[in-house]
């Protein structure tokens, strides 16, 4: 099946989970007696003819046919060994993982950090950059302390209760050449492939209440379909395997280029925190953060909102971001 139809597929799958929810939500719904107006109405007719059309539809050859795939699709996800792995297991695993061509001159592998015991949000990237190679840590360097900002601004933090990884977990040799590079460039790479069954097991693990997806590959990785436009996509809320609410975001190294962005930003998260219930912190709290980056490889800007952050240094990488 060509990466096209696959993609279709799934998202096919994904409208009929919805559908088929808000039906059997309409359908309780209707059932018994209503009032409405002050008047009593029995609905119990009306639901039985939409179960009745639930019925047809799900007994229909294609809806047969999609669901012996999506059976299909669940047995091979048992089958990967990755599926029966404690995190500390699977981290180790990752270490010294063969599946993908990035295994061959990766400058190190960076699986995971923070609060891994049902932390309120996970932030998920694309893939790790040099700065989270030196260190081990992914957000890292100056994009890491910006997007550190960014959370305490929404009342959370890295260290009490936000995990954080990417999609992909390797990085890749400086000097890797274009074909290392199009590997984290392409969400349909063999790369992200390779560590999708690694990301669905940390997501199973960790057990966020959300997901916040930090750039366009980040946002492919969780939804598992082609995103043309993610300028008219953050912002908007998916969800990965029908139970992790996702939203999307610019990647913090990205807006440290272009600050223009941050409004766009500052728009999700908040977002992002009505939906979580958090308390966002008002411009007057967050005075007094603001470290500017020199550009010297000092200490970079850790106010959300100051427009004073310069880009990160040379030699920072956005790669899969």
């Amino acid at each position: 099946m060509d990466d096209d139809l696959r993609l279709r597929r799934l998202s096919l799958e994904d409208a009929l989970e919805r559908t088929d929810r808000i039906i059997d939500l309409f359908a309780s719904s209707l059932t018994g007696r209503l009032g409405v107006d002050g008047v009593t109405r029995d609905f119990s007719d009306t639901a039985m003819k939409i179960m009745g059309l639930k019925k047809e539809v799900f007994e229909s050859d294609s809806s047969k046919r999609l669901r012996r795939e999506v059976l299909e699709k669940s047995l091979r996800r048992e089958e990967d060994p990755v599926v029966n792995m404690t995190l500390d297991r699977l981290a180790s695993y990752v270490g010294t993982c063969k599946r993908c061509p990035l295994s061959g001159g990766r400058r190190a592998v960076v699986f995971g950090g923070g609060e891994a015991a049902n932390p309120v949000l996970m932030v998920v990237g694309g893939a790790p950059g040099p700065d989270d190679a030196a260190s081990g840590v992914p957000f890292s360097g100056p994009a890491g302390e910006f997007l550190d900002a960014w959370l305490r601004a929404i009342s959370l933090s890295r260290g009490k209760n936000v995990y954080l990884c990417n999609a992909v977990k390797c990085c890749p040799p400086a000097d890797g050449g274009s074909s290392m590079k199009n590997l984290l460039e392409n969400s349909a790479s063999e790369a992200f492939s390779s560590c999708a069954p690694f990301l669905r097991q940390q997501i199973s693990l960790v057990k966020p209440r959300a997901i916040l997806a930090l750039g366009k590959n980040a946002l492919e990785a969780l939804v598992g379909k082609n995103i043309s436009n993610f300028s008219e996509k953050r912002g908007k809320f998916f969800f990965y395997d029908m139970a992790y609410p996702v939203i999307a975001t610019w990647h913090p190294e990205v807006v440290l280029k272009d600050l223009s962005l941050k409004r766009a930003v500052w728009e999700d998260l908040q977002h992002l925190a009505k939906f979580l219930g958090l308390d966002v912190l008002k411009a007057s709290s967050r005075k007094g953060q603001n470290t500017p980056h020199s550009g010297s490889g000092a200490t970079a800007g850790a106010s959300f909102r100051a427009a004073s952050v310069d880009a990160p240094p040379p030699g920072s990488s956005s790669l899969g971001r």
